[in-house]
């Protein structure tokens, strides 16, 4: 996969994970996350960019 289309995948997935949230949520509601393939060592992704929906970056 080309860097750009799993950049692509994953911004369209953290949009989906934050339009879901429920309107009476309060506080943060994803703290934290890590991807890594099968057998590999996860690594922490930087979600500050991905706190909002892609409209509103």
């Amino acid at each position: 996969f080309a860097p750009e289309a799993l950049e692509s995948n994953f911004t369209a997935f953290m949009d989906q994970i934050v339009r879901s949230k429920p309107s009476t949520s309060k506080g943060v509601y994803i703290r934290n996350v890590a991807i890594s393939s099968s057998m590999g060592p996860g690594v922490n992704i930087d979600i500050t960019p991905y706190r909002t929906t892609g409209t509103e970056r």
